[in-house]
């Protein structure tokens, strides 16, 4: 009796397992994300200890790190999600079958994310003024909408980014949904500068357009810089998320069309 009882539990361990090694994602799950948790934590740690040195606000900084990525996270869920519910609730194929086209969708959601993302922003900013006495805003009206548009831009990217990787490996892929968002905290400077990172890995940070979008809004807030002085920067960052627009975009449009054509937005509406 106790060793068929102990055989059923092995049964549901074994499907576990065997789940992880079918399924290269799987690995994210207990490997990378894991990882960059542990690497971004160190990281800050070590730009505590370099910032007790220098004069530059470390609670400005981080507050600027913590609305910056909130703001754009939101956006990369409003996408990841639109697609997440429809398989969750069955309705992708209908939503595949409707008259608007793939296009449609993607702008869609990602402008409820943009709008559910300025509320969030609104709200961090207002209360880091009333609590810690610093203005995320401060940096000049027309720069500040500059940073947030290549957020929104980056954002998008990321959020594609997903939707590419469900339509290409199948639901496992989901969980991607919440790896980029931690592999963005670790490489693009979220907490902490991106010359904290080791040298052979700052080449990933500077091909990330939220790196720059950070460095910039850092820059007219606590250095009190212009348009002009961070003319370089703002150009890279506006460049590199106009880039990631355009080659992730027209990668997801593929995968949806590869996935209408071998039958995976079936498996995925199952």
């Amino acid at each position: 009796m106790v060793r068929v009882y102990l055989r059923q539990v092995y049964a549901f361990t074994y499907r576990q397992t065997h789940n992880i090694r079918r399924s290269p994602i799987g690995i994210f799950e207990i490997v990378v994300w894991p990882l960059a948790s542990l690497f971004s934590i160190g990281f800050l740690g070590s730009f505590v200890d370099v910032s007790a040195e220098t004069s530059v606000s470390f609670v400005t900084f981080i507050l600027i790190g913590q609305c910056g990525w909130s703001f754009a996270y939101v956006i990369q869920q409003a996408l990841s999600y639109g697609l997440m519910h429809s398989m969750w609730s069955g309705t992708l194929i209908d939503m595949m079958a409707s008259p608007a086209d793939e296009n449609q969708f993607i702008l869609g959601n990602a402008l409820a994310g943009v709008v559910k993302g300025l509320v969030v922003l609104i709200v961090m900013g207002v209360c880091s003024f009333i609590a810690f006495n610093v203005n995320i805003f401060a940096g000049g009206l027309f720069a500040i909408i500059l940073i947030l548009f290549s957020f929104f831009l980056a954002a998008i990217s990321s959020g594609l980014i997903v939707l590419i990787l469900i339509f290409y490996f199948g639901q496992e892929a989901q969980v991607m949904a919440w790896t980029i968002t931690g592999l963005s905290v670790l490489f693009s400077g979220v907490f902490y500068p991106v010359t904290i990172l080791p040298p052979l890995v700052r080449p990933i940070s500077y091909s990330i357009p939220l790196t720059y979008a950070f460095i910039a809004w850092r820059e007219v807030t606590l250095l009190g810089a212009s348009m002009a002085d961070i003319s370089f920067v703002l150009l890279q960052m506006v460049a590199s998320s106009v880039i990631w627009l355009v080659i992730t975009w027209s990668m997801c449009l593929y995968t949806i069309k590869r996935a209408r054509k071998i039958g995976m937005i079936s498996q995925l509406s199952a």
